[in-house]
Order: structure tokens, then C-alpha cells, then sequence
């Protein structure tokens, strides 16, 4: 069976997927749980991982690729995690926070493994507006689960340093950027993993 894998990849050569498209989105809410001019801060945040990234991705000879290389996961899950800034000097602070992700329920036979992220970091204050961080982030993603999932090619650990910028939009508004390079990457089995990553976000408060 291995020998005829090999002759059959060398006959057609090698698979190649390349799409872009809408990923899941989460959407999210915080609740600050100290004053915001406290030297020590804590906050606590959660919301919902939504199904809106397509799960139907084919390469040029109609072949569906597999569920972990898909844009979306297909289900919904429950995000819940908190948050803690400790202020260093007038414009320095050491920032770190903590959550977890689950999926609530399945979507044809695939459940995605749970995610545990821990971050923790330093930022600084150039001005009222601009700001620079600079994180460690550090993931774990356990196997996936259901009928259409392949187990031993799915979970992870992986460590990141995540240089940063924050601009001030306004008195309650954030964008924000972020570059992932992997430290650190373990995998299950056979999976995509990435050289970098770019992280963009917006923040409000209400």
C-alpha cells in the first residue's frame, strides 16, 4: 500500500491547495473587573467562535480537501478566558492572559479539538495613540474528534513571539496589529503549519 502511495505521487505529482477565503470569526466581549488607572488590573472575556468560514474548499479536480485544511470549522464554540495588566513605571506594563476554546457541538461528524491559550507580554506607550507590544503566545490544540476527523493528524503545541503595534482610534477604539514568528511548533501526524502569521483586530468599548 506505502509502495503504491509513493508510485502513484510520483505518476501525478505532488497536491497543491491554494485558496483564500473567509476563516471562522469571534466575536467577543470583556469585562474589566478593576479601575482602568489601577496598577493591577484584572478583566474577564468570552464569546463565540462562529461558523462562517467555508468548509467546502475543492482544488482544480473537484477533490474536497480535508477538514483540517478547510477555512471553517463548520460548528460554533465557546470562548471563555481572563485577563491581567500589571502597570510598570508611567508607560510601561507587563500584560498575560488566559483562555480556552471548545466547540458546542459537531458539524458532519467533525468536531475540532479543544484550544488552550496562554499569552504573556510586555507594552509600552510611545503617546496617548501609538503603543508597541511584544508577546509570547503559547497554544495547544488537542485531536479532533467525529467520523470526518483524522485524529492522529490533528493537535498541536506550538510557542510564538509576537511583535506588535496598537494605534488609538479614538477614546474608546483600538486597531491593532500583530506578526506571529513560531518558536517552538509539535504536531500530530502530517499538517500545514506556518512560517509567520499577521494578526489584524479592532477593539471597542461600550
Amino acid at each position: 500500500h506505502d509502495a503504491y502511495d509513493v508510485a502513484l505521487q510520483q505518476i501525478i505529482g505532488p497536491e497543491e491547495w491554494n485558496y483564500t477565503k473567509l476563516g471562522d470569526v469571534e466575536v467577543l466581549a470583556r469585562r474589566q473587573l478593576s479601575p482602568s488607572d489601577a496598577a493591577t488590573s484584572f478583566a474577564v472575556f468570552g464569546g463565540l467562535k462562529l461558523p462562517t468560514g467555508t468548509k467546502n474548499v475543492t482544488n482544480g479536480d473537484g477533490a474536497r480537501a480535508e477538514r483540517t485544511l478547510q477555512p471553517g470549522t463548520g460548528t460554533t464554540d465557546l470562548i471563555v478566558g481572563v485577563a491581567a495588566r500589571r502597570a510598570v513605571g508611567l508607560r510601561d506594563a507587563l500584560i498575560g492572559q488566559a483562555s480556552v476554546t471548545s466547540a458546542l457541538n459537531k458539524n458532519e461528524d467533525f468536531r475540532p479539538g479543544t484550544r488552550t491559550e496562554i499569552s504573556a507580554g510586555w507594552s509600552h506607550a510611545y503617546s496617548q495613540s501609538l503603543g508597541a507590544v511584544l508577546q509570547l503566545n503559547l497554544r495547544h490544540r488537542q485531536h479532533d474528534s467525529g467520523d470526518q476527523a483524522e485524529p492522529d493528524n490533528s493537535g498541536f503545541t506550538t510557542l510564538a513571539l509576537s511583535p506588535g503595534v496598537t494605534f488609538a482610534t479614538g477614546s474608546a477604539s483600538t486597531v491593532y496589529a500583530y506578526l506571529q514568528l513560531p518558536v517552538y511548533q509539535k504536531v500530530n501526524g502530517i499538517q500545514l503549519v506556518p512560517r509567520n502569521a499577521l494578526a489584524l483586530g479592532w477593539t471597542t468599548d461600550f
